[in-house]
């Protein structure tokens, strides 16, 4: 037996739980690492999967605006004629609706677009997937 053996098997028998510790150790290891190579791999295929989708070219159109309605709805000329447009993406408090009070913040929300939009403005629309909601709007961007 080798001094390197008898060396051992000293620190074996002087620390019993040792080979668990080790073994727990290694396995640790062993988790975090396949761990880390399964979150890089998932990043890379994310990262592959939104660059290489090709985004849909949606319509786009120069309009003039002819007034705004509330902070989110315009009026706009479009293509020869007068459309009422809903803003994706903008929700703002209602200040027109027959059936609802004025909201809080809806003046200000409003008073805002008007300052943006003023009349006679051209701006560029694009529109949505969905052409229009449950009110006919257009829906643009």
């Amino acid at each position: 037996m080798s001094r390197y053996q008898r060396d051992l098997i000293q620190i074996l028998k002087a620390f019993p739980y040792l080979p668990t510790i080790i073994a727990i150790r290694v396995t640790h290891q062993f988790v975090r690492h396949r761990v880390l190579k399964l979150f890089i791999f998932l990043t890379i295929v994310s990262y592959c999967s939104s660059s290489c989708v090709s985004q849909q070219q949606l319509p786009s159109d120069v309009a003039s605006v002819i007034r705004v309605i509330d902070g989110d709805t315009v009026v706009l000329r479009l293509q020869g004629t007068i459309e009422t447009v809903r803003l994706i993406g903008i929700d703002t408090p209602e200040t027109v609706h027959p059936t609802k009070p004025v909201e809080c913040f809806g003046p200000e929300a409003s008073a805002f677009t008007h300052s943006v939009l003023k009349p006679q403005t051209q701006v560029r629309v694009q529109r949505d997937v969905e052409a229009r909601d449950r009110y006919q709007r257009l829906l643009v961007y």
